[in-house]
């Protein structure tokens, strides 16, 4: 009869690390309380997995578990095995997997006694086992203890280990998948939203600047300081709503939500991104810097509390936009008007508008709140028509601009702008009616990246503005 099987939990039967994903959690929900957990892991592991446990619950049904690994045990359960989870993480959360799952004889984990880690873990394994032969699944550096005491050792995911030293154990690989690869490191910075940082550009295309190589030069500068530092804010944001992230039917698949990039990894590349965007700050004006900081005390707190708050999350993404050509005017000197300001505040409300409504037509269990955000189904309605609004007021600012004295000092044919207002309407109408019909992406802008109408759309605007100009 083949040996009971023992089987780790974090990085072997789910992607994560339980205890690190709950402490971003507590970051977010609870800062002071996060910050004891960091002062009692100077003295005991275990109480601070405690208090994590306590405070913070993980939902089992929607981790990111490792397939291969549920299919194993799965076939170790049929052939009549003992199957037993072993796991250094928090005995609440073992339990609530073991539970969802329903594969489980017995569940060994850290308790407020006990961190069930490396010796600990072997010598609970043993006991178990009564020190017979036994099958041993796991992941990391410190189950090569328990590896060379076991009679067959299941190595999982990616990460190479020496030969062990016992040439009696039998050693196989299950599901040999890479944490932290080029690809995953490159989808968790988004390159695809700096696209929203070419709004830095607007006051010097807005002023007829385009031939000041300085102004060019310097406008490029603040794209590479936005372009890093909302990349370190994306990361951010990952880390405090992983745990949403993996109950929606897209975010689930984002690197930190699904495991593929660890925590300690994004949170490295997270404080590069940051220093490199303020550093690059200061390389141009001490009021970009200042500007910068503004953006991030605002983005932290959308992502800590604002994106919980009902409307106040769609005006802090507008404001998040409008701060774009606010930082270009700033590190160029050319000033945004009034006008653009306003344009850019309703024209983006309207986006963060259609980014809510179509998360909500995505949710599957009607009658359920948004997770993680302030939203219920039965706002569909209300967002319905407040989306729209604010994009048609967007249009309206365009053709104020059009009639004030203003324009004739910058186009010599100012009545030709006048067909970019249907041209915006038309847009905006078409970007509702996708969204209504549950065909607009999770997020517009990469909805817009996709849609080539959407690009014949702003090169008809250009061109209205060249021949308005001529």
């Amino acid at each position: 009869m083949k040996p009971p099987l023992y089987v780790d939990l974090d990085g072997t039967l789910v992607r994560i690390d339980t205890m690190q994903q709950a402490w971003l959690v507590m970051a977010r929900d609870h800062p002071i309380g996060a910050l004891r957990v960091l002062i009692r892991l100077f003295k005991s592991r275990q109480a601070a997995k405690d208090l994590i446990a306590r405070t913070v619950h993980l939902d089992p049904a929607h981790l990111p578990y490792r397939e291969p690994v549920i299919e194993y045990i799965r076939q170790a359960k049929n052939e009549g095995r003992r199957v037993v989870l072993a796991t250094g993480s928090h005995r609440n959360y073992a339990e609530a997997v073991a539970r969802h799952l329903g594969l489980f004889d017995a569940v060994y984990a850290t308790d407020p006694q006990t961190n069930l880690i490396g010796l600990n873990k072997l010598e609970s394994i043993r006991t178990d086992c009564q020190e017979q032969a036994f099958e041993y699944l796991g992941d990391s550096g410190q189950d090569i203890i328990i590896f060379e005491a076991s009679t067959i050792a299941g190595l999982v995911g990616g990460r190479r280990f020496q030969p062990l030293k016992n040439a009696d154990v039998h050693v196989h690989r299950l599901a040999h998948l890479h944490n932290n690869t080029w690809h995953d490191l490159f989808r968790l910075i988004r390159p695809h939203q700096w696209v929203k940082n070419l709004l830095v550009g607007l006051p010097v295309i807005a002023s007829h600047r385009l031939q000041d190589p300085e102004a060019l030069g310097i406008t490029l500068l603040t794209f590479v300081v936005f372009s890093c530092v909302a990349s370190g804010n994306y990361i951010l944001n990952d880390l405090l709503d992983a745990e949403s992230d993996r109950k929606h039917p897209q975010k689930k698949n984002r690197p930190v939500a699904c495991g593929t990039v660890t925590v300690p990894t994004a949170v490295g590349w997270m404080v590069l991104f940051l220093l490199v965007g303020l550093i690059g700050s200061v390389l141009v004006s001490t009021e970009l810097l200042l500007l910068m900081m503004g953006y991030l005390v605002l983005a932290n707190a959308y992502s800590f509390q604002l994106k919980r708050r009902l409307l106040l999350d769609v005006l802090a993404l507008a404001g998040m936009y409008t701060l774009r050509p606010l930082a270009g005017g700033i590190a160029t000197g050319i000033i945004p008007s009034t006008w653009l300001l306003a344009f850019c505040m309703f024209f983006f409300a309207c986006l963060a508008f259609a980014k809510r409504y179509t998360e909500l037509r995505q949710m599957l269990e009607p009658g359920k709140n948004l997770p993680g955000r302030a939203y219920e189904q039965a706002d569909l309605d209300v967002i319905r028509v407040v989306g729209p609004v604010n994009g048609y007021l967007a249009v309206m600012v365009v053709a104020l601009y059009i009639s004030s004295p203003a324009v004739s000092v910058l186009y010599s044919r100012p009545q030709v702008l006048w067909l970019i207002c249907p041209v915006l309407a038309y847009w905006i109408t078409r970007l509702w009616f996708f969204a209504h019909r549950g065909k607009l992406d999770h997020d517009p802008v990469v909805f817009a990246l996709k849609d080539w109408k959407t690009w014949l759309a702003m090169g008809t605007c250009v061109l209205i503005g060249v021949l308005a100009s001529v």
